[in-house]
């Protein structure tokens, strides 16, 4: 099969090197602008192809660009983590489409945050091969697979499970793609949620004095909380404070001796929420818990300035070419059963 690569960030890496061990003919590739790449050194290195065969997203409108990747005679796209709309004059130059890897369980959360919205809203966590078409994310899905959200997850461990179980879930998928044995099924528009790149920015900002439901606040400090990355905020002495939780989860265990239990269906003002978590007082490690079911999760807080945020960083997991691993269970493995139908909502 002959492959074209649509590639950025650590993921995209991961494929790229799993590909060029597997044997397939990767006869080109897409990299990012490199305002907005990340891994393309790596990336490049692990395809090894000529200059000639390496362009630039944002080059992909260009004639002479298209003509090349004609040229290439290539047969199937793939997409993994790559921020740019393949547009139809480029989808229809591969003979038997293109595939894109996305962290999230569509018809949910298309576009931006998908490690973000499954802790805000409930959404389902997941991950999902499926073919590309004009839309955002819109395309048939090819295999997808739920990821487990525990009451004890951020937005970082979660980013983490979706990227690991998204690179397993293609490499179980990928030769029944090659093999044109897959299943194409249309997902389900009317089920469809989709978030753009600039949806978070109202929520981050804190107001002290507001009042929260407990659960929803909660939810909002850990969602955004992925070091160094930013996260929720509030304004103290015209600087931003920002707002980094950590949740540590006992199965089935007592309720612990200390630390104040947080009722998640309460009211209270975001800043009186705050301060218990900081535990001012320097009294308890964990100075604060709640009930989730019959677990007990224990949490913190902790109160970080501009100096701690990074956003062109890389999480300390994302080090070395091995982050771990992801394995499905064992009668998951084949294509056709990590297939969900989406004409449902899964259950929880």
């Amino acid at each position: 099969m002959r492959v074209i690569l649509f590639l950025n960030n650590w993921g995209g890496w991961q494929v790229a090197q799993w590909l060029r061990e597997c044997g397939d003919e990767i006869v080109g590739l897409v990299v990012q602008p490199e305002s907005d790449q990340r891994y393309a050194a790596e990336i490049r290195d692990a395809v090894r192809l000529p200059a000639h065969q390496i362009w630039c997203a944002s080059e992909l409108g260009n004639r002479e660009i298209l003509d090349a990747i004609r040229s290439a005679t290539p047969q199937i796209g793939v997409s993994a983590w790559f921020g740019y709309l393949l547009k139809p004059e480029l989808l229809e130059l591969f003979s038997h489409g293109c595939v894109n890897l996305h962290a999230a369980y569509l018809p949910w959360n298309r576009g931006w945050h998908t490690n973000v919205w499954p802790i805000l809203d409930g959404s389902p966590a997941g991950v999902t091969v499926h073919f590309i078409d004009p839309g955002i994310d819109t395309g048939d899905l090819i295999a997808q697979a739920r990821v487990p959200l525990t009451p004890a997850d951020t937005g970082g461990s979660l980013h983490r499970k979706l990227t690991l179980a998204l690179i397993s879930l293609f490499k179980c998928s990928w030769p029944a793609i090659v093999n044109g044995t897959n299943q194409r099924i249309p997902q389900n528009h009317a089920l469809a949620t989709s978030h753009r790149r600039r949806d978070l920015a109202p929520l981050d900002e804190i107001d002290r004095a507001r009042r929260y439901r407990v659960r929803d606040l909660l939810n909002l400090l850990r969602a955004r909380t992925y070091p160094p990355y930013p996260a929720a905020y509030y304004i103290g002495n015209g600087q931003r404070r920002y707002v980094r939780v950590a949740l540590s989860e006992e199965p089935g265990g007592a309720p612990p001796s200390s630390g104040v239990r947080v009722d998640l269906d309460a009211e209270c003002a975001a800043g009186q929420l705050i301060d218990v978590l900081l535990d001012l007082k320097g009294t308890d490690a964990w100075p604060a818990w709640f009930a989730e079911g019959e677990n007990c999760v224990q949490v913190r807080a902790e109160l970080v300035g501009e100096q701690a945020i990074n956003a062109n960083a890389e999480p300390p997991w994302m080090c070395g070419s091995h982050a771990g691993s992801w394995a499905f269970p064992s009668h998951r493995l084949e294509p056709a059963s990590l297939l969900t139908s989406s004409s449902s909502p899964p259950s929880p």
